[in-house]
């Protein structure tokens, strides 16, 4: 057990046993996924909301169910200081998005997880656009003012599994999400396609060239996609569709978000959604994972790269995401 705030820390074991000055930079203490609250409510609301769901899912819980109702009391909390900050705060399946800023949404719905033994509940816990979806560590990508945004959330709704308890478990939920889409197989033909591999990762480590998306080789000059997928068994069900050709891969289709955070590499990040209705992106989908579609080295003289005008000439469709 440790002590840690602002001015000092300690602990009755480890290797902190007295109570001793703090005196190391940053907002994280001594142990890792521990922050004084003082440090930690001077952040802005997303960047707190996203410490605690990046330590909350790092951990592993005694009952798959509990996933939402465990961190119920901390997301009432949160949204309470989110309005308090004037902030049009809503808590949407695990999601905590400030509706007066749509960059918000799409941040949360690019989280990607950080293990390769991730797996889905055996009974309904959330919609697949949450990362209450999955049971593993999770982690969403950094926020950068200067991102194009190439979809936005219309319309959403999710249900309670205990009305009186709007923080807890879920019974069923979907979103309305209007994107730049591109069938899978046309991404194929274009592009050089590679599975994202978790690796080793460091989770105070924010940048997009680490973890899933590692440095891919040849992606400097060539159209690159990455897939990750948000566990094994979804993997498959891709691979499976990709070895049946066109026909088997016409229900897979990328959505795009927004263009990538940082680096030098220009590109697109968005979801991998399957279609429920033949083929039909109009139908309901699900999310199976995200992606990063690289071109090349950014020219800062001509931004508007290639890859970007390949989404803007995409369709843009409407995606009832179940």
């Amino acid at each position: 057990m440790y002590w840690s705030c602002i001015n000092s820390h300690g602990g009755c074991g480890g290797s902190s046993i007295a109570l001793a000055d703090r005196v190391f930079p940053g907002f994280e203490s001594v142990v890792n996924g521990i922050y004084p609250i003082g440090s930690l409510v001077g952040l802005p609301t997303l960047r707190q909301w996203g410490a605690i769901v990046g330590d909350y899912t790092n951990r592993s819980l005694g009952r798959e169910g509990d996933k939402l109702w465990a961190v119920s009391a901390l997301a009432q909390h949160m949204v309470s200081a989110s309005k308090a900050r004037g902030e049009d705060a809503a808590y949407v399946a695990g999601l905590l998005v400030d509706q007066a800023e749509p960059e918000t949404w799409l941040l949360q719905l690019l989280w990607y997880p950080l293990a390769q033994d991730t797996k889905r509940p055996r009974l309904y816990r959330a919609p697949s656009w949450s990362w209450a979806s999955i049971d593993g560590p999770v982690e969403s990508p950094p926020w950068q003012s200067d991102m194009i945004h190439y979809a936005a959330v219309e319309n959403w709704k999710v249900t309670p599994l205990v009305e009186a308890a709007p923080y807890g478990a879920l019974s069923s939920g979907h979103l309305i999400f209007s994107a730049k889409v591109h069938n899978l197989s046309r991404m194929r033909a274009v592009s050089s396609m590679s599975w994202g591999s978790w690796g080793h990762h460091d989770l105070s480590t924010r940048s997009w060239e680490s973890g899933p998306w590692g440095k891919i080789e040849g992606s400097e000059s060539k159209w690159v996609l990455i897939l990750v997928v948000d566990c094994p068994v979804d993997r498959k069900m891709v691979e499976t569709s990709l070895n049946n050709g066109e026909t088997g891969s016409s229900s897979l289709f990328l959505a795009a978000v927004l263009t990538l955070s940082g680096g030098v590499l220009a590109g697109v990040q968005g979801l991998l959604v399957r279609s429920n209705a033949n083929g039909s992106s109009d139908g309901p989908c699900r999310r199976l994972g995200s992606f990063q579609l690289r071109a090349g080295k950014q020219d800062r003289r001509r931004p508007e790269s290639s890859v970007l005008r390949f989404f803007n000439e995409a369709e843009t469709r409407r995606l009832r995401i179940l």
